[in-house]
């Protein structure tokens, strides 16, 4: 992503047929990692040159479904319900003018079956 720029997605939900719909949204800036620092893996300070935004909308109305900003070039945001039903727009962006790298997102629709019950 370069300096001022954006980029924009376009995921068709509609002929999805899931009793509940989720989304799930990683977006990850080079030179990172998701278990970083602590795992001993790469990692980026929260800087603004680090800074990545994402916002999530519903594609026809453009009603914002949800959103995030990270300094540390690491987001990772998600929903459920009847808003993710249809088709979503998910926008990238780099907040600060610094903010200049190549990034890499990952975006899953699926049917969401509930929280995993732990049995002790």
């Amino acid at each position: 992503m370069c300096s001022n720029e954006d980029d924009w997605y376009l995921f068709s939900v509609n002929d999805l047929d899931y009793e509940v719909y989720a989304l799930y949204v990683d977006a990850i800036v080079m030179g990172s990692s998701w278990c970083g620092q602590w795992c001993d893996e790469p990692f980026l300070p929260a800087a603004p040159e680090n800074a990545i935004a994402v916002e999530v909308f519903d594609a026809e109305s453009m009603m914002p479904l949800t959103q995030d900003l990270a300094q540390d070039g690491r987001i990772d945001i998600g929903g459920f319900g009847d808003a993710y039903s249809r088709d979503v727009l998910i926008h990238v962006y780099g907040p600060t003018p610094a903010a200049t790298y190549p990034y890499e997102l990952s975006v899953e629709i699926r049917g969401y079956d509930g929280e995993d019950e732990c049995e002790c």
